[in-house]
């Protein structure tokens, strides 16, 4: 493999993998508790990308999700192979953090 596509695959595998780290689980939970009120077409734009897993059971669904620290962990291992020091590896992480929505807990407890 070249020099060129090794980085481009390297790039490729840390995009992924931070968008594993730094998913939202709201569409996944939703999904599991809203089995009967959602059309196919409001399924197909729920964003599942930390979804590892899904099963529908009696009583509900049952879903699971990507291991956030295992993705960092790669992470790190792919990261020793370039030229990025770890603060500033750490600092895109918290840079890509601080881009995440999450509710305070007056909002999360609106939608109850």
């Amino acid at each position: 493999m070249t020099d060129t596509l090794e980085q481009e695959a390297r790039a490729l595998a840390l995009r992924t993998l931070m968008r594993m780290a730094s998913y939202s689980a709201e569409d996944g939970l939703k999904l599991a508790t809203s089995k009967e009120t959602l059309s196919p077409g409001e399924v197909g734009r729920l964003d599942l990308f930390g979804v590892s897993s899904f099963k529908w059971s009696g009583s509900g669904g049952e879903v699971k999700f990507f291991d956030r620290m295992r993705a960092l962990e790669l992470m790190l291992s792919l990261d020793k192979g370039m030229d990025v020091s770890p603060d500033q590896f750490y600092q895109a992480l918290r840079e890509s953090a601080a881009g995440l929505e999450i509710p305070d807990e007056e909002e999360a407890g609106e939608s109850d």
